[in-house]
């Protein structure tokens, strides 16, 4: 059940309290009793060397359904006690041990709780079991039939004794675990584990609270929240563990923050609050009143990135932070708690865009929010009812000109005419998730359009599609490809993959994976806008490529030469040294292909041959001649 799972999720990290839960939640005793009797029959031990007694007590007590153990020997008797494990004893008053010491009584000392009922032939035997505190006396000659259905009562009222008191210890037990796991699930409810920071709904609580005390004392309250640039690279890098040491870290520079801000409050009249707590996976928040100056802010967003960026020393590893902080102030940026932690997020999330810092919220980043929400919306639409299209920009050789490839690119028309960029929606749809559907659309179309292209006499054709990070961690995605490669007829190395280097190598474990099992299929891989990021050098002599696609930055400074010539002279020589193919995108000019050509580049991209066309267009373009002909 849900409550169940929530509770073991609480303590999980007790074992002991793990166990304790389980075995109650099986419906067993957490202590179970111990029996040496394995079958159900009840049993009774008689000690008596009177014949009639062992004549016809067994008899008596087998009718009853009570099995009878006779012993002679008193001695005997109390060594076999816990061999037979009996339920009520029955001895003789005249049965003495080997020092003296009458056997009830011994009975009484070594099995307190065991019933014993003493058969007695005169008052004298009688009273001397009463002074020793025997209360169950029976007399010679005795009723066998009342005395053997009075032993049976008397044994059933011991088993409800001993189950009431087993009944009791559980309920005990029980109790006490309770009140352990309402402490676990309170702080549960209340704190993240990892950090042992207030969770985001206790945060929230703790900036209501702030913002009360805040209006009364006619004070303000700053509110940050707090990311990190690249926070993922040390989960790919480093591991979760890691990752939980770094977070574990953060907390700790956090609430030494708190303690910093003291001499911010010391001139405040009324309540003082602060508050540091954990509001999403990677994410903190900050907040304290004091009397909001643009000074007071200032000081404190410094101090926390000061903080913040300071090298921590995880395991073997020197972690360096980039935090990336939103800033919002009650009352100026509105006045529930809910609000003003989502205007911080805004904020941080425009640092986070401009690569690290600190951002204050502002009334536009609202508007940018609902600008994109709407835009989800609309692409959603568009892909349900097919309103997106693809295009194919062609790739040709730098030295005779001839079409050898396409890279498809994905449209999205309006009715009027118009197109909305991809740099606007493909945000978008990596953050809503939308970039599974439409980069399986752009791949279906792709293979489908190439195999009629071969088809029609153009077997060289190649195309290359264009894929995200997200599909490269989706397990499934080698599947598909080779799927949809068999589904249209396609050998695999005429479908391109390309890969970006800022978004894709990042030294990911499951991306790297993924890479070779894509290579496994024989797809070729190409790194697209080559010299943009920052890791993909040092992963050229690893990662399975076959193509560098330099960036149409370096292609489009050539022509003024210094240090862009040099650049994209030094890009293509590397990749002829590491065996790629090198192809310069954003050709423009027969200045541009004619320095391509004197560099040795082999294949090239740009408005100088055509922009992204229909498929009708590259079949004209494939009959036409060579651009250097017609020029």
């Amino acid at each position: 059940m849900i409550w169940q799972d929530k509770i073991f999720e609480a303590v999980a990290d007790d074992d002991e309290l793990t166990e304790e839960l389980r075995q109650l939640s099986d419906g067993c005793p957490v202590e179970e009793e111990a029996s040496g009797n394995e079958d159900n029959a009840c049993r009774v031990l008689l000690v008596s060397k009177d014949k009639t007694s062992q004549k016809w007590a067994p008899r008596w007590l087998s009718s009853c359904g009570i099995d009878c153990e006779l012993e002679t020997d008193p001695n005997a008797a109390l060594q076999r006690l816990d061999e037979l494990s009996p339920e009520l004893a029955v001895v003789d008053a005249g049965m003495v041990l080997a020092d003296g010491d009458r056997l009830y009584s011994a009975l009484g000392k070594s099995a307190a709780e065991l019933p014993v009922y003493v058969i007695c032939g005169s008052d004298r035997e009688i009273s001397a079991c009463l002074a020793a505190g025997i209360v169950n006396v029976v007399r010679k000659p005795l009723d066998w039939q009342l005395f053997c259905h009075q032993i049976q009562r008397t044994i059933t009222a011991t088993e409800d004794h001993v189950s009431l008191q087993h009944v009791r210890q559980s309920l005990d037990q029980a109790l006490g675990l309770a009140a352990k796991l309402s402490v676990k699930l309170r702080e549960a409810e209340t704190f993240e584990p990892a950090t042992g920071l207030p969770n985001r709904s206790k945060f929230l609580d703790l900036l209501a609270r702030g913002r009360n005390a805040a209006e009364r004392d006619d004070t303000s309250l700053v509110v940050c929240a707090i990311g990190f640039a690249r926070f993922r690279l040390i989960i790919d890098a480093l591991g979760q563990q890691a990752a939980d040491i770094v977070k574990l870290e953060v907390g700790k520079r956090l609430t030494q923050c708190l303690h910093d801000f003291g001499p911010l409050q010391r001139d405040l009249e009324g309540l003082r609050t602060s508050a540091a707590g954990i509001t999403g996976s990677e994410q903190f928040g900050l907040a304290l009143t004091c009397y909001g100056t643009s000074k007071e802010v200032l000081k404190l967003h410094r101090h926390v990135s000061d903080v913040l960026a300071a090298p921590m020393q995880v395991n073997s590893n020197v972690i360096n932070l980039l935090p990336c902080i939103g800033i919002s102030v009650y009352p100026q940026d509105g006045g529930q708690a809910e609000a003003l932690l989502q205007k911080a997020e805004s904020a941080m999330r425009e640092a986070h865009s401009m690569g690290g810092g600190f951002s204050y919220y502002s009334a536009e980043m609202d508007a940018e929010a609902a600008n994109r929400l709407r835009l989800e919306h609309k692409l959603r639409e568009a892909i349900n009812v097919g309103e997106l299209q693809v295009a194919y920009q062609p790739i040709n050789n730098v030295s005779d000109d001839r079409v050898v490839a396409v890279e498809a690119l994905l449209r999205w028309p309006q009715a009027d005419g118009s197109f909305i960029s991809p740099e606007e929606f493909i945000p978008v749809a990596e953050e809503s998730g939308l970039i599974k559907p439409l980069g399986l659309f752009v791949l279906d179309s792709a293979c489908r359009q190439l195999s009629e292209w071969h088809a029609a006499g153009f077997s060289w054709m190649r195309a290359c599609v264009n894929v995200s990070k997200w599909q490269l961690t989706d397990s499934e995605f080698a599947d598909f490809i080779a799927k949809t490669l068999e589904k249209h007829g396609i050998a695999p190395g005429n479908l391109d993959l390309e890969l970006s280097e800022r978004g894709v190598l990042s030294g990911s474990h499951d991306v790297l994976s993924m890479l070779f099992r894509l290579k496994a299929i024989g797809v070729t891989l190409s790194i697209d806008d080559f010299g943009t990021g920052d890791s993909a050098i040092s992963y050229l002599k690893d990662l399975p490529v076959d193509t560098l696609k330099i960036d149409k930055s370096y292609v489009f400074d050539m022509a003024s030469g210094g240090k862009s010539h040099a650049i994209a002279s030094a890009m293509i020589a590397l990749g002829q040294r590491l065996g790629l193919t090198v192809i310069a995108e954003g050709v423009e000019t027969r200045e541009h292909l004619e320095l391509l050509r004197s560099l040795d580049c082999e294949q090239y991209q740009g408005y100088l041959k055509s922009p992204a066309v229909a498929p009708d267009a590259i079949v004209e373009m494939l009959c036409q001649p060579r651009l250097s002909d017609a020029i």
